[in-house]
C-alpha cells in the first residue's frame, strides 16, 4: 500500500528545501549504497521517501524497506540514463564524461583506475570530476520533484527492475500470460510455460515459479488458485519484451483459448496480432451475429477497420466489406454501408455479388428508391442464374446456399411494390416465386413471406386470405420465439381482427405485441400498439380508455419527432373527444392535427380529419361558437353523467327560473351539444347522436422486418 499524499507532499517538500550541496551530498550518499549494493541502508534515505517513486509500486503491493530501497536504485538508474547525451557513446569526449562517471562507476560497479584508463585520464581527474557529475543528477532529480515530466519512464525502469529480479522460468511464464487481459486457467498457464524456451520444465517447477510470482505480486490468482491474470501495471511492459516468434505463438494460443470460450471478438483480435489476417477476418464474417448479440460494436467497427485490401485475398476482402457495410447500417451510417457495400460489389464470385447488390439494395431503401429496386433486380438476376445452374448440376450444397437468399430478395423487394411504390402485380409476382422456392423448415423467412402476403390480400380485400397468412405468420415466428417477428406479426394480426370488428380478440394480439415492444425497448412500434389498441377501445365504446392509448401513442410520437403518427394520433383524439362531447378537447387535437398535416404535406392524413369532421360536424364550427357560461357547462356534466336532463333538473341544477332554464337549453341545442326528446312534461336533453366516422382507423404502414 502506497503512502498518503501528505507524507509525500512533505518528504518532497524537505527535498525541495534543501541547499544544492546538501541535496549533492544526500544523492552521492545514495549512489555509494547503489554501488555498495545496500538495498536497506539505501531505504531510509530520504529520496527513498519522495513521490518519484510512487509510480513504481504495484498496486495492492505491501511497502516494504527492502522494495523502498530496490525503486530507489530504479529511480537513480533512470536519472542516470536521463544525462546519457544523444549519439554513440565515446570513452574520450568530455560531453560524455558526466555520465560515464555516474554510470560506470556507481551503477555497473567498475573500478575507478580502470575507468580511469578508459576514459583516457588520471583517477586523481575522475575524483575531480564526480562531484559536477552528482550535481548534474541532484538538479535533476529535484527538478523532476518540482515539475514531474517522465513519470512513464521513471515507472518502466521500475517494472525492468521487477522482472530481472525472476529466474528464466518465470520469466517466461510471465511473458506467456502477458498477451491476457483477463484472467485465464492455471492449467493453460502450465501449457503455455511447456509450448514455449527450449528447455521443458517439469510441472512441479511451474508451480513453485507460479506460487513465487503470485507471493511477489506479479500475477494475481482467484482464491481456489484456478485462474490467473498477469498484474496489469506490469502487462504492458512485458509485452514489449515479446520476440516476434514468440509473439506469434502466444497471440495464436490466445485466439484458440477465445475461440473455445465463444469470446470471437477477442479470438479475431489476437489473430490479427498475429498477423494471421485471413484467418481474423473469417472468424469475423462467421461470427458477425454473435460479436453484435453481444453488444460489442464499437469495438468490432474498430477491428474491421483496421483491415487493408492488401491484407486479404480478392474474395475475402469483399465479404468483409458487407460486414463492415451491415454495422455501418447498425449503427443509422446509410452513407457509410452504402459505401462499404459499393467496394464489395468488386467480388470475384457471383454468391458475394450477389449478396452485395441485395445488401445494398437495402440501404438504398433509406435515400433512392429506384437505386433501390435497380439494385435488388440486378441481385435476383445473379441468384437466378446461381440457382440454376446448381440446379442443372444437381449441387444440393450450392442450392441451399443461393435459395435462402433468393427468396429474401424476392419479399424485401416485394415490400416496395407493397408500400412506398405500390405495385400489386409486380408484388404478387415476387412472392409468387418467393413462395414456390422458399424452404418451409426456415421458420423466420417462412413467417416474413406470410406477413407480407398478409398485406397483399389486404390490399387486394380479401380479409379471408389476410388472415390465414398473418395467423401463418404468428405461428412460424412465435415457434421460433423471434421477438421482433413476434412483435411486428402480432400488431398486425390484431389489427386485421380489429378492422374485421373482432375487437376484443384483437387488443389479446395488440397487448402481446404492446408487451414485446416494452421489452425490447422498441418504442416506434410502441406507438404503433397504443394507436390500435386505442382504435379497438373506441370501436367497443370505451372512449376513455380510447383517450388513455391515444395519448399514449402521441407522447411516444413526440417523443420520437415522428409527426406522422403524432398527426394521426390528434386525429383519433379529436374524434373521441368528439363522441364524448369534449368540446374544447375536441377543438384542440383537431385544429392542432390539422395544422401539421398541411404542414407536413400528408395528404392522407388531410383526408382522414375530412372524414372526422363529415362524422362530427361541430368540429368545422369555430370553436368560439361554444364558449358556454357555467350554467350551461353544469349542464352538459350532467348530461355526459347520467345520460339526460329535463327542464326542471336544470332550474334545480343552476338556480334559474324555468323561461331562462329554457333560453339556456335552446342555446345548447343551437350548437348541436344537446339533441330534444319527447314534447311537453316528457321533454328531455341528451348529447347529439353520433355516427361512427367511415374515415379509415389509422393509415400507419403495416410493420414488415429488416
Amino acid at each position: 500500500m502506497t503512502r498518503l499524499k501528505t507524507d509525500l507532499a512533505y518528504s518532497d517538500t524537505i527535498l525541495l528545501n534543501l541547499a544544492q550541496e546538501e541535496l549533492d551530498a544526500m544523492v552521492s550518499d545514495a549512489l555509494k549504497m547503489y554501488r555498495d549494493g545496500d538495498v536497506l541502508a539505501l531505504s531510509t534515505s530520504q529520496l527513498a521517501q519522495s513521490s518519484l517513486l510512487e509510480c513504481g509500486y504495484l498496486s495492492g503491493e505491501q511497502v516494504s524497506a527492502d522494495e523502498r530501497g530496490r525503486l530507489t536504485q530504479s529511480l537513480l538508474r533512470w536519472a542516470v540514463e536521463r544525462i546519457r547525451p544523444s549519439g554513440e557513446h565515446s570513452w574520450l569526449l568530455s560531453t560524455w564524461r558526466s555520465y560515464n562517471i555516474l554510470h560506470h562507476f556507481y551503477t555497473r560497479g567498475m573500478r575507478a583506475s580502470e575507468l580511469a584508463e578508459k576514459m583516457a585520464i588520471a583517477e586523481q581527474t575522475l575524483y575531480q570530476s564526480r562531484p559536477q557529475a552528482i550535481s548534474t543528477l541532484s538538479r535533476l532529480l529535484r527538478a523532476e520533484i518540482s515539475e514531474p515530466s517522465d513519470e512513464h519512464g521513471r515507472r518502466n525502469y521500475a517494472l525492468a527492475d521487477r522482472y530481472a529480479r525472476h529466474n528464466s522460468l518465470e520469466q517466461r511464464l510471465l511473458r506467456s500470460i502477458c498477451v491476457f487481459p483477463h484472467s485465464i486457467p492455471t492449467a493453460l498457464l502450465h501449457k503455455l510455460a511447456s509450448q514455449t524456451g527450449k528447455e521443458k520444465p517439469t510441472l512441479g517447477n511451474i508451480q513453485i515459479s507460479i506460487h513465487h510470482l503470485v507471493t511477489s505480486n506479479m500475477l494475481l490468482s482467484n482464491e481456489q488458485g484456478t485462474e490467473l491474470v498477469l498484474q496489469p501495471q506490469m502487462r504492458h511492459f512485458v509485452l514489449t519484451l515479446l520476440l516476434p516468434d514468440e509473439r506469434k505463438h502466444l497471440h495464436c494460443a490466445a485466439s484458440e483459448h477465445y475461440l473455445q470460450q465463444q469470446m470471437f471478438l477477442d479470438a479475431a483480435r489476437h489473430l490479427r496480432i498475429a498477423n494471421e489476417y485471413q484467418d481474423a477476418a473469417q472468424l469475423i464474417i462467421d461470427h458477425q451475429r454473435d460479436i453484435v448479440d453481444s453488444l460489442q460494436i464499437e469495438e468490432l467497427t474498430e477491428l474491421v477497420s483496421l483491415f487493408t485490401q492488401q491484407e486479404l485475398s480478392s474474395e475475402l476482402w469483399p465479404r468483409l466489406k458487407i460486414v463492415a457495410g451491415e454495422i455501418a447500417e447498425f449503427n443509422k451510417d446509410i452513407d457509410a454501408a452504402v459505401e462499404e457495400y459499393r467496394q464489395a460489389l468488386s467480388a470475384f464470385t457471383k454468391e458475394t455479388k450477389a449478396l452485395a447488390y441485395y445488401r445494398r439494395a437495402k440501404a438504398f431503401e433509406h435515400k433512392n428508391m429506384d437505386e433501390s429496386l435497380a439494385h435488388y433486380d440486378y441481385a435476383i438476376r445473379l441468384l437466378e442464374e446461381l440457382n440454376c445452374d446448381a440446379v442443372r448440376r444437381s449441387d444440393v450444397w450450392k442450392i441451399k446456399k443461393v435459395t435462402p437468399l433468393l427468396v429474401r430478395t424476392y419479399i424485401d423487394q416485394s415490400w416496395i411494390f407493397l408500400q412506398q411504390r405500390p405495385n400489386l402485380a409486380r408484388a404478387e409476382n415476387g412472392l409468387h416465386k418467393a413462395r414456390e422456392k422458399i424452404d418451409e423448415g426456415d421458420r423466420a423467412t417462412w413467417s416474413d413471406l406470410h406477413n407480407a402476403l398478409g398485406v397483399f390480400h389486404l390490399k387486394q380485400n380479401n380479409p379471408v386470405q389476410t388472415e390465414e397468412h398473418y395467423w401463418q405468420a404468428w405461428l412460424a415466428a412465435n415457434e421460433i420465439q423471434d421477438i421482433e417477428r413476434m412483435t411486428n406479426t402480432s400488431h398486425n394480426l390484431g389489427n386485421h381482427l380489429s378492422a374485421g370488428g373482432k375487437h376484443e380478440q384483437a387488443l389479446e394480439y395488440l397487448n402481446k405485441s404492446r408487451a414485446l415492444c416494452i421489452e425490447t425497448s422498441n418504442r416506434q412500434m410502441e406507438a404503433f400498439c397504443d394507436m390500435s389498441m386505442g382504435i379497438c377501445y373506441f370501436y367497443l365504446h370505451q372512449q376513455e380508455k380510447a383517450v388513455q392509448y391515444y395519448g399514449k401513442a402521441a407522447e411516444i410520437a413526440a417523443e420520437l419527432g415522428n409527426q406522422s403518427i403524432l398527426i394521426r394520433a390528434y386525429c383519433n383524439l379529436a374524434e373521441t373527444y368528439a363522441e364524448l362531447g369534449y368540446e374544447t378537447e375536441m377543438h384542440r387535437y383537431y385544429s392542432e392535427g390539422l395544422r401539421l398535416a398541411t404542414e407536413l404535406g400528408d395528404e392522407g392524413a388531410k383526408n382522414e380529419f375530412a372524414a372526422v369532421v363529415i362524422a362530427y360536424p361541430r368540429l368545422a364550427l369555430r370553436p368560439q361558437k361554444f364558449e358556454l357560461n357555467e350554467r350551461q357547462q353544469q349542464a352538459l356534466d350532467h348530461v355526459k353523467q347520467q345520460g339526460r336532463i329535463t327542464n326542471r333538473e336544470y332550474q334545480e341544477i343552476a338556480g334559474v327560473s324555468q323561461k331562462q332554464a329554457v333560453r339556456d337549453l335552446n342555446d345548447l341545442i343551437d350548437k348541436d351539444l344537446l339533441t330534444r326528446i319527447g314534447q311537453g312534461r316528457s321533454t328531455r336533453y341528451t348529447l347529439p347522436t353520433t355516427k361512427v366516422s367511415a374515415r379509415p382507423s389509422y393509415n400507419g404502414q403495416e410493420p414488415k422486418l429488416v
